[in-house]
């Protein structure tokens, strides 16, 4: 009876190695990520719009490309709070083979000549 149920594990565990989707957030910043080609990238970056701070995207390349809006979360808060921060949601896909560097910064847009104040970088590498 054991064996059944070792199987139907090693089963799912399989399937979770082999998901279409990728998460990234600023720990992976700076590292080389491999995925396969049509895989997703899913970046969440932390972020509080209501400073006027938001992440702004440098693709240059055509290995991957951002698809769909990005996406603002607010954290918990109670109800009424303002000021309260987030998480920006990004999606890209890995549309061919080949390397490409994924640059954001957490700018201000209207300020010009202003350094952004975090950049986060994600190397990636597209499979076959």
């Amino acid at each position: 009876m054991k064996f059944p149920l070792v199987l139907i594990a090693c089963l799912l565990a399989g399937c979770a190695t082999n998901s279409s989707t990728r998460v990234l957030t600023p720990l992976d910043s700076g590292h080389e990520v491999t995925v396969t080609a049509g895989q997703v990238l899913v970046l969440e970056l932390p972020s509080n719009v209501t400073t006027g701070y938001g992440w702004s995207c440098r693709n240059d390349g055509e290995v991957v490309e951002q698809f769909g809006q990005r996406e603002y979360m607010a954290d918990a808060h109670p109800l009424g709070m303002v000021g309260v921060g987030g998480t920006e949601i990004w999606r890209f896909r890995a549309i061919k083979t080949g390397r490409q560097s994924l640059r954001l910064d957490y700018i201000r847009p209207w300020e010009k000549d202003v350094s952004p104040v975090r950049t986060v970088t994600f190397n990636v590498v597209v499979e076959p």
